[in-house]
């Protein structure tokens, strides 16, 4: 069955061209959704394909779901996925003023975070399977985040060291706090979440026979983790969980909360005539795979080719959808 077809026709049904901010995108799946609780055959090709593609069992623990999704994203409306050779300093903020030690990394920290970039936008991807409670944020600089605030040795570096963990991040934290730093340090904090954190999110947990999609635009993010970081230490380590290597992880049960939630339903493909299709076809490519290695002769291919074609033709005729 045609995933491109599918895709096309669903979105000339509902109107949806270039994307100008992530709400349309959260619209594709709305509409997505809806159409496969009532049935319609495209939304059952488009989430048949989702799952088998990126929720699935076999395939939600490799890696490598992650670029399948941005790759549809992509497709779907038109972006372009960032690879390394694409990505460059894109960053909007105002930096005039910003000490140049810490401009210069969140400039470089802000050029990995775009996934897939479209015209008036860009959109963070990150997939998750359903027992993974944190989200990896990527680069966030230790060196320009405490930078005249703490040294080396007070900060530390990971789990060896000290900010490997909740406990470690807020004894950093409190350090910073004991000190009369507080204030000026939720600045920087925040010069660099604003910095760093421009683009809207698409987070998806791969559930298997659901996927779930948690939809935040940019600056949505950016004051969640603002106005935590503002309300102190404790509040801090809410949100932010530890560092790993110069990666920032954050818990993301409050961004998930923040986010606008649409769950894609699998289990109800048990009751699509897609099942039997598939079942059709892979026939008839077993038949022609046959045919062209002479393993099967002309009438017996025609007849069993015939007799596939017609059971396609009476599912499709028994098909109220």
């Amino acid at each position: 069955m045609s995933i491109s077809l599918a895709i096309k026709e669903f979105k000339e049904k509902h109107k949806i061209n270039s994307p100008s901010t992530v709400k349309d995108i959260a619209r594709f799946f709305r509409a997505l959704k809806d159409e496969l609780e009532k049935g319609y055959i495209n939304a059952q090709i488009i989430a048949d394909f989702l799952q088998k593609n990126i929720a699935s069992e076999e395939k939600r623990t490799r890696k490598v779901t992650a670029r399948d999704f941005e790759d549809f994203v992509a497709a779907v409306f038109g972006g372009k996925v960032m690879d390394n050779e694409s990505r460059k300093n894109e960053i909007s903020v105002n930096l005039h003023g910003v000490e140049e030690f810490v401009a210069g990394y969140v400039a470089s920290n802000r050029r990995e975070k775009m996934d897939v970039k479209f015209s008036h936008f860009g959109v963070s991807v990150k997939t998750f399977v359903p027992k993974n409670k944190e989200i990896n944020m990527g680069s966030f600089a230790r060196e320009a985040l405490f930078h005249n605030f703490l040294t080396l040795e007070d900060y530390g570096g990971e789990r060896k060291s000290g900010l490997g963990s909740r406990p470690q991040m807020l004894k950093v934290f409190n350090k910073i706090k004991d000190q009369g730093k507080w204030k000026d340090f939720c600045k920087r904090f925040e010069t660099m979440i604003d910095g760093i954190f421009e683009d809207d999110m698409l987070n998806v947990v791969k559930g298997g026979l659901v996927m779930e999609i948690y939809v935040i635009s940019g600056q949505d993010f950016q004051k969640l983790m603002i106005e935590r970081i503002k309300k102190g230490p404790e509040s801090a380590v809410s949100i932010i969980n530890r560092y790993e290597g110069n990666s920032i992880r954050i818990n993301r049960d409050p961004v998930f909360e923040h986010s606008e939630k649409i769950s894609l339903e699998f289990k109800l493909l048990e009751k699509s005539k897609l099942k039997d299709i598939y079942k059709c076809l892979a026939e008839l490519d077993k038949y022609i795979f046959d045919g062209l290695n002479g393993k099967i002769k002309k009438r017996e291919l025609q007849e069993k080719m015939i007799l596939e074609l017609t059971k396609i033709i009476d599912i499709i005729e028994n098909t109220n959808i």
